[in-house]
C-alpha cells in the first residue's frame, strides 16, 4: 500500500512540473506571436519566463541582432505578459541591448525583487553572467 502511494505521488509530481514546462512554452509562443518575432531569430537558450502573480509573468527575450565569427550583439525584450494568452501588459526593449566577443554569457537572471523608483512605479532587475575565454 505504501509503495503503490509513493508511486502515485511520483506521478503526479512529474505531471505537476510537466504542466508547468508547458505552460512556460505555451507563453513564450504566444508572446513571440504578438510581437511578431519567429523563435528561430531568438537566442533560445536564454529565453526566460519568472512568474510574479497568478496572472502576471515577466519574460525576457534575447533576438539575435548580428552574428559574426566569434561575436553576437543581441536585442532585449523585456515584457510583463498575461499568463494565460501571452498578452503584453508592458514592456521595454532594446536595440543591440547585449555584445558578446571574447565573453561568453553563461546565463540570465531576472531577479524579481520589485525596486521602487518613484511613487507609482517599480522596476525588476536583470542580471547576465559572462565567463572570460
Amino acid at each position: 500500500m505504501k509503495n503503490t502511494l509513493n508511486i502515485i505521488f511520483l506521478i503526479l509530481s512529474s505531471l505537476a512540473f510537466g504542466q508547468e514546462k508547458y505552460d512556460n512554452e505555451k507563453l513564450i509562443e504566444n508572446t513571440l506571436k504578438y510581437l511578431n518575432i519567429k523563435k528561430d531569430n531568438c537566442f533560445s537558450k536564454f529565453i526566460k519566463t519568472k512568474k510574479i502573480t497568478e496572472s502576471e509573468s515577466i519574460i525576457l527575450i534575447p533576438v539575435f541582432a548580428e552574428k559574426g565569427n566569434g561575436y553576437i550583439t543581441l536585442n532585449g525584450y523585456i515584457l510583463i505578459v498575461n499568463n494565460k494568452n501571452g498578452k503584453i501588459k508592458s514592456h521595454f526593449s532594446e536595440k543591440e541591448s547585449w555584445f558578446s566577443d571574447a565573453v561568453r554569457i553563461d546565463n540570465i537572471q531576472i531577479i524579481y525583487k520589485p525596486y521602487q523608483i518613484s511613487k507609482d512605479y517599480e522596476t525588476i532587475g536583470v542580471v547576465r553572467l559572462l565567463r572570460k575565454y
